[in-house]
């Protein structure tokens, strides 16, 4: 797993794959946690700082001392973390710039997915920029290249959202109906992060960008 960013006394910044977990059972396959336990040993505990989907790859965030994961955490919560993805959706997006603010709640019907609220008073607030990068085809597929800034941080709420405008993300295997055939992973990257300190000092960190080269 690349390393994007290590200091011992404070954060592990990796670049994770989009086929790996964070955490839990390792009995199928490996998680980004015991990869960092095997290759990070010195380092009795790992803080999980944040969530990344197993289908999504790119930056990702653990703190090395509880104080670090305190600050960090007090950051997360007060949404004074920045957070920019990039994508590729179904379709070509008729405008440039966008928000959505569909409300979101967890599927009655199943607990692993999020839908959209058939009202405000039983969804959560969300909040998603959407910015054009570059309209193109993926293979014979219209597609748009996004940068997607989530303002609020709900389970899914990026995959769904797109969804919700009759643009999912290109090989989301929950959210996109039909599947495009021709997708070899799911079309999100976490691509920059920017996580402010007490001192004013604010740490930027950056995964590659992976889809430019695809359409």
């Amino acid at each position: 797993m690349e390393i994007l960013y290590y200091d011992p006394e404070h954060y592990l910044i990796t670049n994770k794959p989009y086929s790996v977990r964070i955490d839990g059972d390792t009995e199928s396959c490996p998680t980004s946690e015991s990869l960092l336990y095997r290759d990070f040993q010195q380092h009795e505990k790992l803080y999980l700082l944040h969530q990344l989907d197993y289908v999504t790859s790119g930056v990702h965030c653990w703190g090395l001392s509880k104080k670090a994961a305190g600050i960090a955490g007090k950051a997360f919560s007060r949404r004074q973390v920045k957070k920019t993805y990039t994508a590729l959706v179904r379709g070509h997006l008729e405008q440039d710039e966008m928000e959505i603010t569909t409300p979101l709640m967890d599927d009655p019907a199943d607990d692993k997915k999020t839908i959209v609220a058939p009202s405000e008073e039983l969804g959560k607030a969300c909040q998603t920029h959407v910015q054009l990068i570059r309209r193109g085809y993926f293979f014979d597929t219209p597609v748009t290249h996004v940068e997607l800034s989530p303002v609020t941080g709900r389970r899914h709420q990026l995959r769904v959202h797109m969804a919700s405008i009759g643009h999912p993300i290109i090989g989301d295997p929950t959210y996109e109906v039909p599947h495009t055939s021709s997708a070899f992973r799911c079309m999100l990257h976490s691509w920059r992060l920017a996580l402010p300190q007490p001192n004013g000092e604010v740490l930027r960190f950056e995964a590659k960008e992976p889809f430019a080269d695809l359409i």
